[in-house]
């Protein structure tokens, strides 16, 4: 079946010949040209068609060169890609997931706890993150360890809150209302932090749970994971600041651990952000695992 056998003769000539010179797709194309596959005989032109294709037109024709006729156009074919890996992330789950990896590589079970969901739920969660090439896994014994692909998976997952912040009303009316209000002193920037430790004016602690630390840390950071911070505040000098700093933003570790401290008449203020987001930054970490 020739090209052209299923068009109209002067508008479906006419609409291909554009779609030839601007390489895109035509809508309808699989009605206009029926089931056409790359070991097909070429197809049949005209004489009277022939004599109205410019030379390329004419070779793109018969040279069966039907990429931009199909619907695996290069470019379609990488957007549905890119679209794999949004939809992927399109889950408070997923994302829950991520943040957790972010700290460091887990197993199921671990991941599963972090995130208050099952195990059955976590390993469906993740296959599909792992589908996406977003995580990778390996085998421990019995476990399976999960770990991001990229470091820039957290600063994709941040840009993506950024971006909802300031756009959506619920949003910034949820961060307003349970972290601006929670904590009306400004936060620590990262380009503040190591100068201050560095010179003697604050103590750095990281809240996060021991397993986290130890995977990876900001230098000067001691490990006081909230839980056990109420029996170790002595450790803790009251003529210092002292900063804490957790798993991101939204982690509400940071929050209650200045909220301690500032009970217990300690001058304590938080990280702008967390340990993933300094880590992106490429500032410096130390990773006692290593």
């Amino acid at each position: 079946m020739g090209i052209f056998a299923m068009a109209k003769p002067k508008k479906g000539r006419k609409r291909i010949a554009r779609a030839i010179d601007a390489e895109v797709e035509i809508p309808g194309q699989r009605e206009l040209f029926g089931t056409m596959v790359h070991d097909a005989p070429p197809p049949k032109i005209s004489r009277g068609i022939r004599g109205a294709l410019s030379p390329w037109r004419y070779l793109v024709l018969t040279g069966r060169i039907l990429l931009m006729f199909s619907d695996s156009l290069p470019k379609k074919r990488l957007f549905e890609q890119f679209a794999r890996v949004a939809k992927a992330l399109a889950s408070a789950n997923r994302l829950a997931l991520l943040e957790a990896l972010a700290q460091s590589e887990h197993c199921v079970e671990a991941l599963s706890q972090a995130v208050d969901m099952s195990v059955a739920n976590t390993s469906h969660h993740l296959q599909i993150l792992r589908d996406s090439g977003l995580v990778q896994s390996r085998k421990e014994g019995l476990k399976v360890i999960y770990r991001l692909t990229d470091d820039a998976i957290p600063t994709v997952v941040g840009s993506i809150c950024g971006l909802a912040e300031r756009n959506l009303a619920e949003v910034e009316r949820i961060v307003r209302e349970n972290f601006c209000h929670r904590d009306l002193l400004t936060p620590v920037r990262r380009d503040q932090l190591l100068q201050m430790a560095h010179s003697g004016e604050a103590m750095v602690i990281d809240v996060r749970p021991s397993g986290e630390y130890e995977a990876g840390h900001i230098p000067c950071a001691i490990s006081i994971p909230l839980d056990t911070l109420p029996e170790r505040l002595a450790e803790l000098p009251k003529e210092l600041e002292i900063v804490a700093y957790c798993r991101g933003p939204y982690c509400m570790l940071a929050f209650e651990a200045v909220e301690k401290l500032r009970q217990s008449g300690y001058q304590a203020r938080r990280l702008e952000d967390g340990f993933p987001e300094w880590k992106a930054a490429q500032l410096p970490i130390v990773n006692n695992t290593q």
